[in-house]
């Protein structure tokens, strides 16, 4: 709860000598955004938004490196709300997101350029249809009541999604709800 992020994307350089940071640019275009990974094969840095109320977003920019700026090259739907975790498969043809609020996973193809395009595949958790924890009420992490704590995981919440490290076949899906 609370208000989204505004202006949350900045772009530092790192002196490895002395380890200050310069700001080098800062991007609004994403809204209150939850989990970035950065490919440096495309220069690209993919961004998701988490929102309780409606789907989040993939958002993929081109970086520059020299100068930091964040060119949106494109935006995509997430399918699922709570968009709390990004993914490539093995191959990096792919790109897959975590849904956490409805337990969800999407699947998205990604282009040679680095940009995704819209969802191939979605997934859900077969005990997502109907939740009992209204995810406005009890959402606030920073103050967790253990009666809230306690409710939310009577539902399950993808959390993340990580592959197999040898054939890159077999994804695991913790469920923060469920604790499966």
């Amino acid at each position: 709860r609370g208000t989204p992020a505004k202006q949350s994307l900045y772009c530092y350089h790192l002196d490895i000598h002395d380890g200050s940071l310069t700001l080098l640019s800062v991007n609004d275009q994403a809204t209150n955004p939850a989990f970035s990974r950065y490919d440096a094969r495309t220069r690209t840095l993919y961004t998701c938004t988490e929102f309780c109320e409606k789907n989040g977003e993939l958002y993929s920019f081109k970086m520059d490196g020299e100068t930091g700026a964040m060119t949106l090259m494109s935006k995509q739907c997430a399918k699922g709300t709570s968009t709390c975790y990004i993914t490539f498969d093995k191959a990096r043809k792919k790109m897959l997101l975590v849904n956490y609020w409805d337990s969800s996973l999407t699947t998205l193809p990604l282009s040679k350029d680095g940009s995704a395009g819209p969802s191939i595949f979605q997934l859900s958790s077969e005990r997502s249809r109907k939740t009992h924890a209204d995810a406005l009420k009890h959402v606030d992490h920073a103050s967790n009541s253990k009666d809230a704590i306690k409710e939310r995981q009577m539902d399950p919440h993808f959390h993340a999604l990580v592959f197999d490290p040898v054939m890159g076949a077999i994804a695991y899906v913790p469920d923060l709800g469920m604790d499966v």
